[in-house]
């Protein structure tokens, strides 16, 4: 799959960097927090580090102090309980903010980098709730939601005036802490040695060579997006670097995704392109075998089919069925169980529907990990029929992001990419392209860059699960419970 946003330079900058204000809400707030930061200094130096974990967590919701106590606190905390001025409260934040690993150890790190890991997928995974059941859900038939949080991620480190709308688009209102350092660790679980799956996201920069770009934008994403910056020639020769970035997609993707970038996509006014190339391939835990693939009809709806190779072997997997939508789930292991496919097949379909609409209309990312859950799911013998396909689709996602609320990113009124760099700088596209194909032997996927159910328990008698008709896909890092791709089958 892959992602591409487009930065443009702007005729005229709009408003500050904001630091004056920001400094003085700091001196503000510091009045506030010198009771719990002394707290703090009393655990550490009795040596109670789980009772300074617990604190820094309780603060990290308030100010995002998530790193650490030192030797050095207590001669701040004695300060700042004698009194109630600024300076002596600053002295306190500096004496709390350093050294985790010589106090506090790996341990906490551990704790804070999985905490914020596990909010990073859930803010990743909330396109699922914003796409399945919306308007714009309608057209999209596959789809990779961690490329495009990814990207804006990327540039909301650096936009120095992120609003609310923006952050709850991407549900990052309910990320505490540093949350670059969260998806820092996504990344390396998900890119993890040794795997039995083929899976890699790539992440680069392709910057106009006769601008200049701040320093600290260009460590914050090698260091935690590991993405480098190559300078091209957008002014002069834009149709020779929409060709150099779509022949880097195209390698990352294992020459899945080409051309990404349409002719016309980059030009002149062109500044920063930032890509996210991923590409995933891994086998079956239980392999279809060959010789049982056959013809059959899918329904597309009651009165609509067209044939479709189906594949099929009757086998052990985990199985639930969901009654509030009348919906059968099947996971599909692929070999590791690190990774699953999971696949949302309703019972019924009405006339010129796909039978798909009520199960869209409810399902979220939190419902899924309900229905899905290890408990809920039952080991039992399943008869799969599924269809062998391939979807690749690619997708305009300015639209989609501004109508579910990310406005202001794209306003050159109100947009501030200073943190990126000194010129004017207004994002102007953001281009998404998915690849997904499964077969007997598993699946190869790339992309290139946006009530509480009850369930019944199920006997171990053998199931029936024949996809011929409409269903939901899900391929699911099983032990971040992150989404890579989700797609809706509803047409051969």
């Amino acid at each position: 799959m892959g992602v591409r946003v487009f930065v443009q330079e702007r005729s005229a900058r709009v408003g500050g960097s904001g630091d004056a204000l920001r400094e003085e809400g700091q001196l503000r707030g510091a009045a506030t927090l010198w009771r719990p930061l002394a707290e703090v200094a009393a655990a550490a130096e009795g040596g109670d580090w789980e009772d300074v974990r617990h604190l820094l967590e309780h603060l990290s919701r308030r100010r995002h102090l998530v790193e650490v106590v030192t030797g050095h606190v207590s001669a701040a905390a004695t300060a700042a309980t004698a009194t109630t001025s600024a300076a002596a409260h600053r002295l306190l934040l500096l004496g709390v903010k350093a050294a985790v690993d010589e106090k506090v150890g790996k341990n906490y790190y551990s704790y804070t980098a999985k905490k914020y890991k596990s909010q990073i997928v859930a803010g990743t995974n909330y396109f699922i709730k914003v796409h399945v059941g919306g308007d714009d859900y309608i057209h999209i038939r596959v789809f990779d939601p961690l490329p495009v949080y990814g990207n804006k991620k990327e540039l909301g480190g650096v936009q120095t005036n992120k609003t609310e709308s923006d952050e709850i688009t991407l549900n990052l209102n309910k990320v505490e802490g540093d949350v670059h350092v969260g998806f820092n660790k996504l990344l390396a679980e998900l890119n993890k040695d040794g795997a039995p799956y083929a899976l890699s996201l790539a992440n680069r920069l392709y910057g106009e060579k006769t601008y200049k770009f701040v320093e600290k934008f260009l460590d914050d994403t090698k260091t935690l997006y590991l993405a480098e910056l190559e300078a091209v020639d957008f002014i002069s020769n834009a149709e020779a670097a929409r060709v150099k970035i779509n022949k880097w997609v195209e390698k990352k993707t294992q020459e899945k995704i080409k051309d990404l970038l349409a002719k016309g996509d980059v030009d002149d006014e062109t500044r920063l392109v930032l890509v996210n190339a991923l590409y995933f391939k891994g086998d079956w835990e239980m392999k279809f075998y060959r010789g049982n693939t056959t013809e059959v009809q899918f329904k597309i709806n009651k009165n609509e089919s067209k044939p479709v190779q189906m594949m099929h072997q009757t086998a052990t997997f985990p199985f639930t069925y969901v009654p509030d939508v009348d919906c059968q789930i099947l996971e599909l292991p692929y070999e590791g169980k690190d990774m699953s496919m999971l696949i949302m097949l309703p019972n019924n379909m009405e006339d010129n529907t796909t039978g798909l609409e009520k199960l869209e209309q409810m399902l979220t990312y939190d419902k899924l990990v309900e229905w899905t859950r290890p408990d809920m799911m039952h080991t039992v013998e399943v008869k799969v029929g599924l269809p062998r396909f391939k979807l690749e689709e690619t997708y305009d996602l300015k639209e989609i992001l501004v109508s579910m609320g990310m406005v202001d990113t794209f306003s050159p009124q109100k947009c501030d990419f200073s943190g990126m760099s000194c010129n004017n700088l207004v994002l102007s596209k953001v281009v998404h392209k998915s690849f997904v194909e499964v077969t007997e032997e598993g699946t190869e996927a790339g992309a290139a860059t946006a009530v509480t159910a009850t369930l019944t328990s199920m006997p171990l008698i053998q199931k029936m699960f024949m996809a011929d008709h409409p269903f939901l896909f899900f391929i699911r890092h099983n032990p971040t419970q992150s989404i890579l791709f989700y797609g809706r089958y509803s047409s051969p």
